[in-house]
């Protein structure tokens, strides 16, 4: 299947005709079942080239359910990609988040990180992401500040001991943000400060949410 194909096929997911969403729907499950890699690498390219927002909407809902369950489960996935292809996931996601400008799409590739990562990075198999998300909270740029808080809010029971460390610096820069009028989600900010401070005896966070 080619890239054009492909995009078709997300088109059909989405129509009104349950003939088409049906055959759609099969052929992905197909794919899904007897070329993950090749699906994934179709994914992965809609979502960081195409123009149409919708089409790169449906393609990250599409890849968000790929990395739902247990990871190590037979038929997961991630199982059927070698070293290079999870790899080239995970880099493509970053670079995704860096410079996607739909906010659906965003939420999508935040969402999908978060579910990857919180089971990779117990396995010491997404070691970096943590240094990744603190850059992007300390990048000045809204957006990629609030995306950063959104990914360690959700990671932080598995990012505890780089949190605990980073806890009164990501608390500064809350601060910052708030007092400079942005609209920074208390949900974020209390999730990643309590579970900071569950790993240091001593937190003193400037924050108020």
């Amino acid at each position: 299947m080619d890239l054009e194909a492909f995009v078709s096929l997300l088109r059909a997911v989405i129509s009104p005709d349950p003939a088409l969403r049906k055959e759609a729907e099969r052929q992905i499950k197909e794919g899904k079942e007897k070329q993950p890699a090749a699906l994934v690498s179709l994914v992965l390219q809609t979502v960081q080239t195409h123009s149409d927002d919708e089409v790169r909407l449906q393609a990250a809902v599409l890849f968000r359910s790929f990395f739902r369950g247990v990871i190590d489960s037979e038929g997961h996935v991630w199982r059927q990609l070698g070293d290079a292809e999870r790899t080239q996931v995970k880099q493509i996601l970053l670079h995704c988040l860096d410079t996607e400008k739909n906010k659906l799409v965003r939420n999508n590739i935040c969402d999908t990180i978060s579910d990857l990562a919180s089971d990779l990075i117990p396995v010491d198999q997404w070691n970096d992401l943590g240094q990744v998300l603190l850059a992007m909270i300390q990048s000045g740029v809204p957006v990629k500040q609030q995306t950063g808080l959104k990914i360690l809010s959700e990671i932080a029971p598995v990012l505890t001991e780089q949190l605990a460390a980073a806890a009164p610096l990501v608390c500064r820069i809350i601060s910052a943000c708030m007092a400079s009028g942005q609209d920074v989600n208390t949900r974020y900010t209390q999730s990643v400060e309590a579970h900071a401070e569950e790993r240091m005896s001593t937190c003193i966070c400037i924050c108020v949410t």
